[in-house]
C-alpha cells in the first residue's frame, strides 16, 4: 500500500482515485460502481475518469500491484 501511495503522491491523486483511474482503464472492465456519502466524493470519482495515466504509471501500477490478468478473449476490445 505505502508504494501505491507513493506513486499516487507523485503523479497528484489520492491512492482511491489512483486505484479508480486504474480499473477504469481496464479493458475487460467495462464499469466500476463506487460509492460516495457526500456530494463531494462524487466529484472526486469524476475527477478519477478524468485523470491521465501514464504507461509508465501504469506498468509501475502494475509492478506493485503483481497483477498479471488473464481476461477472456471475447471481452478483450479489438
Amino acid at each position: 500500500m505505502r508504494r501505491l501511495t507513493a506513486l499516487a503522491r507523485e503523479i497528484g491523486l489520492e491512492v482511491s482515485l489512483l486505484a479508480l483511474a486504474w480499473v477504469l482503464r481496464r479493458p475487460e472492465i467495462s464499469s466500476a460502481i463506487t460509492g460516495a456519502t457526500r456530494p463531494e466524493h462524487v466529484l472526486s470519482n469524476v475527477k478519477a475518469s478524468d485523470a491521465h495515466l501514464s504507461e509508465d504509471v501504469l506498468e509501475e501500477t502494475e509492478k506493485i500491484l503483481d497483477n498479471r490478468p488473464s481476461p477472456h478473449p471475447l471481452y478483450v476490445r479489438q
